[in-house]
């Protein structure tokens, strides 16, 4: 008999299971060690200490399973997949299988997709419909990007981007180009609205594509995510007001889209090496009389 287990939302019934942070989440699912959830995209760590089978289930969303450490064998009626430390595998939603972690336990970051970045905005974009090994080079290196991000407690635009990134590479599909005006229009877009609750839902329907091909061409293009585009210039803008303006700290990160000042000073040590405190107090600026 088929278990929907409940470690994100695996099992295709109630979407609001959700795990506490750091608590363990039933007899069969190892141990949720950090989890974060936006629009379109859950991502929970998630270890076993041992080996163990776990009964056959399904998941509510599509679920990509980034293999930290260890080794685990996914099986499904007809295929068995072995999957190795640095690999992943994907997992179509509702599509039963069965786990047996390795004898020395396994560490995972599990990804899993909204149906809502499968088919958005009317523009549909095709997923995989059968368990998938991913071993290929862009695909572990876009769930390390997204790793990296949901380590460093990036905000929900740039998880939200990196995860279309990382779905594109299982299926690239067909995309049409964006005229460099509509380029330019969501560059000026992205450095002037630096709100803490912009959405990359919003930008694709406002230039019309599916979110998949607006991450991919904006890498394409310059290099980066939208997400981190859009963080350097807040960092940008931020460090300038912080050197040139008396206003309490505190203002100026929640002004530029921070959630708070200690989340602004968490993205100066990381890009500047150094507090926004210690920034003022070097620089001393003078009273305006």
């Amino acid at each position: 008999m088929r278990k929907a287990l409940s470690p994100l939302s695996c099992g295709c019934g109630n979407p609001e299971n959700s795990v506490p942070q750091s608590q363990p989440n039933s007899a069969f699912l190892g141990f949720t060690q950090k989890h974060r959830s936006t629009d379109w995209v859950r991502l929970t760590f998630l270890s076993h200490t041992s080996g163990k089978s776990i009964p056959s289930h399904d998941h509510e969303w599509a679920m990509i399973s980034r293999l930290l450490t260890g080794n685990y064998v996914s099986r499904t009626r007809t295929r068995e997949f072995e999957i190795l430390s640095g690999e992943a595998l994907y997992s179509p939603s509702c599509y039963e299988h069965r786990d047996v972690i390795g004898k020395t336990g396994a560490r995972f970051l599990c990804i899993e997709i909204s149906p809502q970045l499968l088919e958005d905005n009317g523009i549909k974009f095709s997923a995989p419909t059968d368990h998938k090994h991913l071993r290929n080079e862009a695909c572990i290196y876009a769930s390390d990007r997204l790793l990296s991000a949901f380590l460093r407690d990036a905000d929900s635009m740039e998880l939200d981007c990196l995860a279309a990134e990382l779905f594109a590479t299982l299926h690239p599909g067909k995309e049409h180009n964006i005229s460099q005006s509509l380029f330019a229009t969501l560059v000026e877009r992205l450095t002037t609205d630096l709100s803490g609750d912009l959405k990359l839902a919003e930008l694709a329907i406002l230039f019309d594509v599916h979110p998949t091909t607006l991450t991919r061409q904006f890498r394409r293009k310059l290099g980066m995510s939208i997400g981190e585009f859009r963080q350097r210039v807040r960092a940008r803008i931020s460090i300038q007001e912080v050197m040139q303006d008396n206003a309490p700290l505190a203002q100026i990160a929640i002004g530029n889209g921070y959630a708070d000042q200690s989340h602004m000073t968490r993205d100066f040590i990381r890009r500047f090496k150094t507090t926004p405190a210690k920034i003022r107090r070097r620089i001393r600026i003078p009273e305006i009389p």
